[in-house]
């Protein structure tokens, strides 16, 4: 993981305290990281290992990370936008039955 840290903080021009790694994918009898997401200052971007040349690659654009603001946002809004589905599904159900019982 340190590889990846000190080759995402150039990449992303972001120090390696502020930088944040998740493990995307694993590989191998011992399930070690092949995949690892980065985001940081504002920035994500993923890496990929190969073994071939035992090196991490950028796999991914540079691209800008949301906000926890955003990413709250986002979910609120995914959650209202699906009780609302639930409520016109109820509707939709409530009108056909009182179609079929007249």
């Amino acid at each position: 993981m340190q590889t990846v840290t000190a080759r995402a903080s150039f990449d992303l021009s972001c120090p390696k305290e502020e930088l944040d790694l998740t493990v995307l994918a694993t590989a191998g009898a011992r399930k070690q990281a092949s995949q690892i997401g980065v985001t940081g200052c504002g920035n994500k971007v993923v890496y990929v290992y190969f073994s071939s040349t035992d090196s991490w690659i950028a796999d991914s654009a540079i691209t800008p990370a949301m906000t926890k603001r955003e990413e709250a946002y986002k979910a609120q809004k995914a959650r209202e936008d699906q009780a609302a589905e639930e409520e016109r599904r109820f509707e939709q159900q409530q009108s056909y039955q009182r179609g079929v019982g007249q």
